[in-house]
């Protein structure tokens, strides 16, 4: 179960159709461990729930359709661009290759992939006061992990996008 899905994913950020699968996998890995970190475990889970109602609350589609959905889309996106051309074979890793095509370097993904973290770390601020709002029972019994967030610009205020205001990152 989550809260985004492919479909909607290709609203907000569109992606190659042929790796579906492989998407849709980095979308519950993805939301599982970025989330998690982001509003914490116990709120993650509710909303989780909350998503997977069959008629969701009007709050509910409000905090996802005003930036939770970018925010997962473009999270997803910096992953896909470090896993996409990557397959698991049985001798191990291998990068794919194709002869009319040549590879990225890998600083050129790293700078998109900072890129797209940081368009889904503002998408998240739009959110993060309707989350606290919904979420108030959770957020009062919450433990929330603290954590450390890499690739972002020096210049990019962490504090905009703690936790209530906590101190979430170190």
């Amino acid at each position: 179960m989550s809260i985004l899905n492919y479909d909607i994913m290709q609203r907000y950020k569109p992606c190659s159709k042929n790796n579906r699968a492989k998407i849709e996998q980095l979308i519950e890995e993805v939301e599982f461990l970025e989330l998690s970190k982001l509003i914490g475990c116990d709120i993650y889970n509710q909303l989780v729930i909350d998503c997977s109602k069959p008629t969701q609350e009007d709050d509910v589609c409000a905090i996802c359709n005003n930036g939770l959905y970018k925010c997962i889309s473009y999270l997803v996106y910096a992953q896909y661009l470090v896993e996409s051309n990557v397959a698991d074979t049985f001798t191990g890793f291998v990068q794919k290759t194709r002869q009319d095509s040549e590879n990225i370097p890998q600083g050129t993904i790293q700078n998109l992939q900072r890129h797209y973290r940081d368009i889904a770390f503002l998408s998240f601020k739009q959110v993060k006061c309707a989350i606290e709002r919904k979420y108030k029972k959770c957020t009062a019994n919450a433990t929330v992990p603290k954590v450390r967030i890499i690739n972002i610009r020096k210049d990019f205020n962490r504090k905009d996008i703690n936790k209530f205001d906590t101190n979430y990152f170190e």
